[in-house]
């Protein structure tokens, strides 16, 4: 779902222009562009084999490696089965950078907040050092969480149901009654560490931690210049709000509503729609990370729209979307960006969670701030709807498969060839 920045939510099209080029978007320079992807927009093409996935309790997508104008989208099986579910969490959130918060969320030591991904419950710190941390959110007696919410300048953390304490470091500092227990080792029951690490404002983790891993600039590829010319590690980014909706779709349903290049947009959003120049879209695929980018329509938009389009229209340039799989979609648009983050609560549910940045000159203005997460609320309660109604007919006998339209919807297949990578290689 889209949010409504930059008219919000609208994904077309993705950004062509090099870092270093003043031209942003310009003809030429997309056609150039075009010419360096593969007939599907990939820029790199992992490789498929004609076969079953074996014993894994996933259906067979026979479209993986052919061409987008051949290509049907998965089996609905893929949003309707726990099976799926569980090797999603295991082969796809279990095996990828995943971004987890922003660095506002703590700034200091002791500073924490307590997040997901996917199934897993984690605490992310801020060490007396400096560092970021993150650790599993679980005590080591019995499994209940050591902290909740958030705070600021925590020394300890503490298990609910064992009084077990825990340094800021994750150390095991106290139990109780364990004197008969023969050989513990309180150093060998310290909260689990994973990896964490932070690409300008964004918070990642990695939960494997016993598989080496390119670094999170390393994963994005060619597609990182690109976000940062885009101004999306923008320091004159303050962050002004968070809200999280809960959805009757699976994950996947919320991440392709995205990814559908606003073909939907003209029909769910028509006020957004005459906002933008739905027909200059474009996208652009690298290995990890889609781009999409709407110009600005040439026309007023509606009254409706007007303040909105003012507030995100600044600078002359339209908005530029990133999807970074799997799970993350960033929107900068004029003075302004949001984040939105999709994670799983079942296999017909799941939350996101969107945070709103503004530049700081901007961020004490109430007016400005109020619509820009108006807009984009706006936008998403449309959005939440019609997710529901997707996940309602995916789930019906009389559905299997679609096609994807080639103008718009390589975003999409970008991401269920990823996702589908991911899966059999588990």
């Amino acid at each position: 779902m889209r949010s409504a920045p930059a008219f919000g939510g609208l994904r077309p099209g993705a950004w062509r222009s090099e870092p270093s080029s003043s031209a942003v978007g310009c003809p030429k320079q997309r056609e150039a562009t075009k010419q360096r992807l593969s007939p599907c927009g990939r820029a790199a093409q992992p490789t498929y084999r004609a076969q079953s996935p074996g014993p894994l309790p996933l259906e067979f997508w026979s479209s993986a490696a052919v061409p987008l104008e051949e290509a049907s989208t998965p089996p609905s099986s893929w949003y309707t089965s726990t099976a799926v579910q569980s090797l999603e969490q295991e082969h796809v959130f279990g095996k990828n950078w995943l971004y987890v918060g922003h660095q506002r969320q703590a700034t200091s030591s002791g500073d924490f907040f307590t997040t997901e991904a996917g199934n897993v419950r984690l605490l992310v710190t801020r060490q007396s050092d400096g560092r970021l941390q993150a650790f599993h959110n679980v005590c080591r007696h019995r499994g209940a969480a050591v902290a909740h919410g958030s705070g600021y300048g925590a020394k300890h953390f503490q298990g609910s149901t064992s009084g077990w304490r825990y340094g800021l470091d994750g150390t095991l500092l106290e139990n109780h009654r364990l004197q008969a227990v023969r050989g513990f080792q309180a150093a060998e029951h310290s909260l689990l560490p994973v990896h964490t690490t932070a690409w300008g404002p964004f918070i990642f983790v990695h939960l494997d931690r016993a598989r080496h891993m390119p670094d999170v600039q390393e994963r994005l590829g060619r597609a990182e210049p690109r976000m940062r010319d885009a101004g999306m590690l923008s320091p004159e980014l303050q962050h002004v709000g968070t809200r999280s909706y809960h959805l009757s779709c699976n994950w996947k349903v919320f991440v392709d509503n995205y990814l559908d290049g606003g073909y939907h947009v003209p029909f769910a959003h028509p006020g957004l729609a005459s906002a933008l120049d739905m027909e200059g879209y474009w996208t652009e695929l690298y290995e990890t990370v889609s781009l999409q980018c709407s110009p600005l329509a040439s026309q007023p938009a509606p009254d409706e729209w007007a303040d909105l389009a003012a507030a995100r229209t600044a600078g002359g340039h339209g908005p530029v979307y990133a999807f970074i799989y799997p799970n993350l979609m960033i929107n900068r648009y004029g003075s302004s960006m949001d984040t939105n983050l999709v994670l799983p609560t079942g296999v017909s549910s799941c939350k996101v969670i969107f945070d709103w940045y503004t530049h700081h000159d901007q961020a004490c203005n109430d007016d400005h701030v109020r619509g820009l997460i108006e807009g984009s609320e706006k936008v998403q309660e449309e959005d939440m709807g019609l997710c529901a109604e997707v996940q309602l007919g995916l789930s019906s006998p009389a559905y299997d498969v679609g096609r994807y339209v080639p103008a718009v919807e390589g975003p999409m297949f970008h991401f269920h060839q990823l996702l589908y990578d991911d899966l059999r290689r588990g």
